[in-house]
């Protein structure tokens, strides 16, 4: 705590002093101090002493342990100085009873005739509400002046309705529902039906307990009456409903008849609606007119068919009868039918017969195929006529149609193009499995290897005797399935027939003594110099022999095929689709064509080719097992050199 300089100072003077008293020896003395009123114990003591005590900001200890109010805590001046002192809990000089003992900055210091603002009562109502301070002065009749009790300060009541925070709380009338004598309007009905129609507001006074009195003279709803008022003020006026039936006396409420309703307009009754009144009778199992049970209908005529077709040929209408509500079916009637060739109008449309049919008198099977198709025959007088318009099979001539409408067209040996010479060819074959060990099994096959490098031609390359097999560009079979070890009997046929046989893997230009190049499965495009390259070996009397295969073995490489043919002139094509596949086998002699290639032989052995589209030009060597598809061929080229290469379509 603060204490000003000079107290401190006079503090050892002071106890000393007390002591060479005696005070602290005199016990009795020193017992009636403690715990006595200040006031009480300050008699009989030397004041100056008493003071000095306090000054010191001692405790009692000099006198007997008696418990003295402690100094107040100063900061400066104790006397009105501008720090703050605090005393046990209560705040000096804020006029507030801060330690809530109902005594206003009790213990603090104050100097002569000074006054100042207080409240008494709980801090937090100070200056709430109705709540005000008073006032208390210094006392100086003391040694020490203090502050007097606070007086006229204005505390809290309990709340009265006066429009007033007489409890200060902060809240005013809290408890009230109105001032005494104030007045509003009011309405005792549904708040819908405030100021609709009639409907209009009453007045309520505050009476003197704060609470509102009864409504008066509010107007509100009635019940509805068709007058043109809106009575029960619910915004319409009239809107009433009010049974009617306006059919004949007795037959309310008999079978469906029953009454309806009848609306208020403008103050009036208007018709009735809703109602179901006497009607017709009907075959309906319903009392329709109200009369009664059942519907007591007659017989009636009746005819289920076209009306237009009633009473045309033999077509006659009948009668039914109205059973359990329903009208039975016709009896007797006759409807029309599908026409018959029996001179009758059986479908009733006025003409007699007169209808045709399809019709075929060919071979069954043999209908729509080819050029075969079917005609029409026309009913007269109860007997079917000729077949008009159908063309049935003829003897096959080399037209380009299926004139014996077998599904082949110029099958006949005598239809096919003379073959191209070599040279001006390529041979497509679209199988390796006829140069395999399975297919070279067969004396038919090894008479086709010696055919393909045994021909003859006047050109230069006519004569030499090398052949070259090229498993190059990205071949799918180079060196595996293709290749000398893997087809040994192929490479001596060929040798046997007086041929050297060399593998390659790619060229830029054939050797002067190569008569054959067989082109094994390339993946890879040619360019225009090959194109060229080729065209040249060919117009020299060279065979190409192209060895394709179908899609799922060689998919990749039939565009490839396919550019190459078109690039070289020709117009053969390879589809990828298989034929005859399986373990090898030999394909019929009927499948067999006339050629150089095919000469001696009366088969071929394969197991599985792709088809063959050839071009006008082209010559097939051997079709599939039906006679139908080609699988290998002789295609037409042009050997004259290109510009440029040509896209596929």
């Amino acid at each position: 705590m603060h204490v000003r300089a000079g107290l401190a100072l006079a503090a050892p003077m002071v106890i000393g002093t007390l002591f060479a008293l005696g005070c602290g020896g005199d016990k009795e003395r020193g017992a009636s101090m403690s715990g006595a009123d200040p006031d009480e114990a300050r008699e009989g003591m030397d004041d100056n002493a008493i003071a000095a005590s306090r000054d010191a900001g001692m405790n009692g200890a000099a006198f007997g342990n008696a418990q003295q109010p402690a100094a107040p805590a100063m900061d400066g001046d104790p006397l009105g100085g501008d720090d703050e002192t605090v005393t046990e809990g209560e705040r000096c000089d804020d006029g507030i009873d801060d330690d809530g003992d109902s005594a206003v900055d009790e213990g603090c210091p104050c100097a002569g005739d000074a006054t100042q603002a207080c409240f008494g009562g709980p801090p937090e109502r100070d200056g709430v509400g109705l709540c005000a301070r008073g006032e208390q002065r210094c006392l100086v009749e003391r040694e020490f002046p203090t502050w007097s009790e606070c007086t006229d300060f204005i505390d809290a009541v309990d709340e009265v309705c006066n429009a007033l925070d007489d409890d200060c709380d902060g809240a005013v009338d809290e408890t009230c529902e109105c001032i005494a004598g104030n007045e509003r309007a009011c309405y005792g009905g549904s708040e819908a039906t405030r100021g609709v129609g009639p409907c209009a507001d009453g007045t309520q006074v505050c009476g003197d307990d704060g609470t509102w009195g009864p409504c008066e003279g509010d107007q509100q709803p009635e019940d509805e009456s068709c007058d043109g008022l809106d009575n029960d003020c619910d915004g319409t006026v009239d809107g009433l409903l009010r049974p009617c039936y306006s059919g004949a006396d007795g037959t309310e409420d008999v079978g469906p008849c029953h009454g309806g309703v009848s609306a208020c307009a403008d103050g009036e009754w208007g018709g009735c609606f809703m109602e179901d009144t006497p009607a017709d009778e009907l075959c309906d199992g319903v009392d329709n007119d109200c009369a009664g049970p059942g519907d007591g209908l007659a017989d009636r005529a009746c005819y289920s068919g076209d009306p237009a077709t009633l009473d045309v040929g033999p077509c006659r209408g009948g009668t039914q009868s109205c059973v359990d509500g329903a009208w039975a079916a016709c009896m007797d009637e006759v409807l029309p039918a599908v026409e018959q060739c029996d001179d009758i109008d059986n479908d009733c449309d006025g003409t007699v017969d007169g209808i045709t049919r399809a019709c075929y008198t060919g071979p069954d099977g043999t209908e729509d195929v080819g050029l075969c198709q079917g005609g029409t025959e026309t009913c007269t007088t109860g007997a079917w006529g000729s077949c008009d318009g159908e063309v049935t099979p003829v003897a096959e001539v080399c037209d380009g149609e299926d004139n014996d409408c077998n599904d082949a067209v110029d099958e006949l040996s005598e239809c096919d193009p003379p073959p191209p010479p070599p040279g001006t060819d390529i041979v497509v074959f679209n199988d390796i499995n006829i140069f395999d060990e399975g297919g070279m099994a067969s004396a038919d096959n090894v008479q086709m290897v010696q055919n393909l490098v045994g021909y003859t031609h006047a050109g230069p390359r006519g004569s030499v005797t090398t052949v070259w097999m090229d498993y190059g560009r990205a071949s799918v079979c180079g060196g595996g399935v293709c290749s000398a070890s893997a087809m040994p009997t192929l490479y001596s046929t060929i040798t046997n027939a007086g041929y050297t046989v060399v593998d390659n893997q790619g060229y830029s230009s054939i050797a002067a003594d190569v008569k054959v190049v067989f082109l094994w499965n390339p993946t890879i495009d040619f360019t225009l110099d090959e194109i060229n390259m080729y065209k040249a070996f060919a117009a020299e009397g060279g065979r190409v022999i192209f060895v394709g295969e179908h899609a799922s073995y060689y998919g990749a490489g039939i565009p490839i095929e396919n550019a190459f043919l078109l690039n070289m002139g020709a117009v053969m094509t390879n589809t990828g689709g298989m034929l005859d596949c399986g373990s090898h086998r030999d394909q019929p002699a009927a499948s067999m064509r006339p050629h150089q290639i095919t000469t001696g032989m009366v088969s071929v052995r394969m197991a599985c080719a792709s088809v063959i589209v050839p071009g006008p030009n082209d010559y097939p060597l051997y079709y599939d097992a039906t006679n139908t598809d080609v699988l290998a061929g002789v295609a037409t080229i042009d050997t004259t050199p290109s510009t440029e290469l040509i896209p596929l379509p």
